[in-house]
């Protein structure tokens, strides 16, 4: 194929593709109502080896009564360490084979073949970053998002999480209850109020979300008949139908972990991402041994992060057995 041909049709491919980056990025995001949640909590950071978290964990313990002639010390309180997050990346491509310029030759072709692999890439990204929120993290090239599997647990006391240490850092550990013992039928509601209370002492406030799957939320609806609201719920410009305990709402995924319901409180979770790199394009090339075919990557860099572990709380092993108990 002429040289000149080829790159006419790279630049139309790339012109039509930097055009429509806002909209893939924002469709990618309102593919799901898990995505369009964590879409509204995202934070920049500019490059570095990693992500870093400062993270309060200590009280000022210079605090007292100060009568008259009363002195305070001045000894410094060590509140404050930071936590290290990796970066991880997600990458996807849209190939044009020659067999598809050939036959696509018109303009008007050509912007149909954008639009459908751009669909297609949509569904792929969508698909693939929803799976890295719920992930924990342990691929085996280190290559997926450190999801909720690993930064809330069903057992955070002997875990490293963001370069700490549970194990001798308690402040760094989830709320977390296993109900294997207990009948989601009779003890759900019960305990789903545990979990929120945990939350708010910790916070003062309420969680924002109970994250979990579809088949939970519909537990929830057949044990909480007079408890349970229905809401829409309106993230940004989307919107979904959902239910809601106390006012928090369920977001349902496909990939949430069976059996388990996380309390979230957004403060302090959120995906960090770096902006150069974040739905970013290479240039077209040619991949090797495939003469005349025009890739191009597409490249997402960044990391579920937490601030604050104890701000949420994971319930798990729900509707696993009937009975009473349970731990804590």
């Amino acid at each position: 194929m002429p040289e000149d041909i080829t790159l006419a049709r790279d630049s139309l491919w790339s012109g039509q593709l930097d055009a429509r980056q806002p909209k893939i990025i924002d469709q990618v995001f309102r593919a799901t109502p898990a995505l369009a949640e964590f879409s509204q909590r995202k934070k920049a950071q500019m490059g570095s080896e990693r992500i870093h978290v400062n993270l309060e964990y200590g009280e000022n313990t210079t605090i007292q009564g100060l009568g008259k002639g009363g002195t305070i010390s001045l000894a410094d309180t060590e509140t404050v360490t930071t936590a290290y997050y990796e970066w991880r990346t997600i990458a996807g491509n849209i190939t044009r084979y020659r067999t598809d310029d050939k036959i696509n030759k018109g303009p008007g072709k050509q912007f149909d073949l954008v639009e459908v692999k751009i669909k297609n890439l949509i569904k792929g990204m969508s698909k693939e970053l929803e799976q890295n929120l719920f992930s924990d993290g342990t691929d085996d090239d280190d290559t997926v998002f450190q999801g909720l599997e690993l930064l809330l647990p069903e057992n955070p006391t002997a875990d490293n999480v963001g370069n700490i240490p549970a194990a001798t850092s308690t402040w760094w550990r989830n709320d977390f209850y296993d109900m294997a013992s207990d009948s989601a039928l009779a003890l759900l509601i019960d305990k789903m109020r545990d979990r929120v209370r945990a939350v708010e002492k910790e916070t003062g406030k309420l969680p924002d979300v109970i994250m979990t799957t579809y088949e939970l939320r519909d537990t929830y609806e057949e044990v909480a008949l007079e408890l349970r609201t229905d809401v829409q719920r309106q993230v940004g410009d989307y919107s979904y139908q959902t239910v809601a305990y106390k006012g928090i709402p369920f977001v349902p995924s496909s990939y949430a972990t069976a059996g388990t319901m996380r309390f979230l409180t957004w403060e302090y979770i959120y995906l960090m991402y770096d902006p150069d790199l974040w739905f970013t394009k290479t240039q077209w090339k040619e991949p090797v041994n495939q003469p005349m075919d025009r890739s191009m990557q597409i490249v997402c860099d960044g990391n579920l992060v937490t601030s604050q572990r104890r701000a949420h709380s994971t319930m798990f092993n729900i509707g696993a057995a009937t009975g009473a108990g349970g731990t804590a």
